[in-house]
């Protein structure tokens, strides 16, 4: 883990959102998300049991382990303490000095993603102590959580024939892609084409926020840059560059020389 400070800092996840050669990369993420999501959002929603239980939470944590296994490419080594808060307003969080993941009640599909999202980060805190003591590389933690997140939604929108799993994933990562492609036309000095900024007006939800956002005015619109917009953005942009699973060589060999690549 020689090379981590330099590897996951935030400002080389700047740099690889913003390179020029990653344009047209997030352009066509960018582009086939938002398809999707389109697609999703105008397709008749399936009936779905709402999660309200501790039990049913950990029922579904059991059935998540394996698919997280393969999706990941090993087991979870100690099991999280996993509760359920009927008042907490966001899906999950992870918190960190506690090793606990708060879930709030909801829809089935959007409460195990959020599960599989967060547990992510109790893997990342297992396995890589150094990255989560601090919030300083927490962009990366949440690119490896919203990977993982896409790859699951899409196992279980084949396996249980539901696509709102797809839903409960793509329509928070196409606010975050689309804030990446954004910071790459701010940082190149190009255009933002007009059908992203028609995104802007239809997207129906919010842009929300981590803390350490930075925004900036653009072409008529603002962006943000936070631990999301990086995260997702790398490693979906990594994803094309060197396929779905090149993750799973980081967390087996401990090795993050691959963001140092050029």
């Amino acid at each position: 883990m020689e090379n981590f400070e330099e590897a996951l800092c935030r400002e080389n996840f700047e740099r690889i959102v913003g390179r020029k050669k990653h344009t047209k990369i997030l352009e066509e993420i960018l582009f086939n998300e938002y398809h999707l999501v389109r697609k999703l959002k105008k397709d008749k929603p399936c009936k779905e049991s709402h999660v309200n239980s501790i039990n049913s939470l950990l029922m579904i944590y059991e059935g998540l382990k394996p698919i997280l296994k393969e999706v990941i490419g090993e087991k979870i080594s100690k099991n999280p303490n996993i509760i359920l808060d009927k008042n907490f307003r966001e899906a999950g969080e992870y918190l960190f000095e506690e090793k606990k993941i708060r879930i709030g009640a909801g829809p089935e599909s959007t409460v195990k993603m959020a599960l599989a999202h967060e547990i992510v980060h109790h893997i990342i805190g297992e396995k890589f102590p150094m990255l989560s003591k601090t919030e300083k590389y927490i962009h990366f933690e949440e690119g490896l959580g919203r990977m993982i997140e896409k790859r699951a939604s899409r196992i279980f929108e084949r396996t249980e024939k539901k696509e709102s799993y797809l839903l409960a994933t793509f329509d928070d990562s196409l606010r975050e892609i689309k804030n990446a492609f954004k910071y790459n036309c701010y940082i190149n000095y190009r255009s933002i084409p007009k059908w992203v900024k028609i995104i802007d007006k239809i997207h129906e939800r919010f842009e929300y926020f981590s803390g350490d956002d930075v925004k900036i005015k653009y072409g008529g619109m603002n962006l943000f840059i936070n631990r999301y917009t990086l995260g997702n953005g790398v490693f979906s942009i990594f994803s094309k560059r060197y396929g779905d699973d090149f993750y799973k060589q980081i967390l087996k060999s401990r090795d993050f020389s691959i963001f140092l690549k050029k």
